[in-house]
């Protein structure tokens, strides 16, 4: 069955907290009725990199998060500038195992 995810926050720590930092508010979270998710690329110098929770399907034994993420070819520019790509999403509570399938996406430089 899938399940209906709610997008907790997406993108990139630096260029959220820069832009929205006198404006940050903490999403509520009522952890007896919920589970949070959360995938996260790590740092990065950010030019077309991203990670993305595509759907979570839970069957009688476990719960599957599948998670898209995509890098540039090897020869495409960096940027000097590094960021946290994540995505984060909560869930109905579940207390079965979470197993995470990753897909790979390579972009070309001009994408």
């Amino acid at each position: 069955m899938s399940l209906v995810l709610k997008k907790l926050y997406r993108g990139s720590v630096v260029s959220h907290f820069e832009s929205n930092l006198s404006t940050l508010e903490i999403p509520k979270i009522d952890f007896e009725k919920s589970t949070v998710i959360g995938v996260f690329a790590g740092v990065i110098a950010y030019l077309g990199q991203s990670i993305n929770i595509k759907h979570i399907v839970e069957n009688n034994f476990f719960t599957t998060v599948e998670v898209q993420s995509s890098d540039l070819k090897s020869g495409c520019l960096r940027s000097s500038a590094f960021e946290t790509v994540l995505d984060i999403v909560t869930i109905p509570k579940t207390n079965k195992p979470i197993i995470f399938k990753e897909v790979m996406i390579e972009k070309f430089c001009n994408e």
